[in-house]
């Protein structure tokens, strides 16, 4: 099963629509994830045009910084929580990260948004750019190696 991940695409902000290289990396994908701060809902429409799409909310499709909030869709939740390829797998778009904040342990974190473990939710959580349009699995703090692989 081929995942794609995706996140902070900021439409229309950033730009007025997905950039070509998503449909072309994306090619071929079972599900699609995106990670959060979409600030639209045509962003969902335009992946689901390549596979079927589970999303999260992230803090700019709360209405942060004067934005309109994005309208509610059952591809959006909170966090997300799916079974794919024989994984549990826990989405959410950002998480207090446990080396900062000791008293909040990933565990924790684990049951509070996923109601329980996920699977390699030991030690990472996935995020992309809006400048990096490929699937990034990489560990919780961006000064950490990043690689392609679960």
């Amino acid at each position: 099963m081929k995942i794609g991940l995706i996140s902070d695409t900021h439409i229309p902000e950033s730009m007025p629509e997905l950039p070509a290289q998503v449909r072309t990396v994306f090619a071929g994908a079972d599900l699609i994830l995106h990670a959060g701060d979409l600030h639209c809902l045509d962003v969902l429409n335009w992946l689901e045009e390549i596979a079927p799409v589970l999303a999260c909310r992230g803090n700019g499709d709360e209405g942060s910084g004067g934005r309109e909030v994005v309208p509610e869709d059952p591809r959006l939740r909170d966090a997300v929580v799916t079974n794919s390829a024989g994984f549990r797998i826990g989405m959410v778009h950002d998480v207090l990260d446990p080396h900062e904040y000791p008293k909040w342990s990933l565990s924790r974190t684990m049951e509070t948004y996923f109601g329980g473990p996920t699977d390699r939710s030991h030690a990472r959580r996935a995020t992309s750019s809006a400048h990096c349009f490929r699937p990034v699995y990489c560990t919780p703090r961006s000064d950490r190696p990043k690689s392609n692989t679960f």
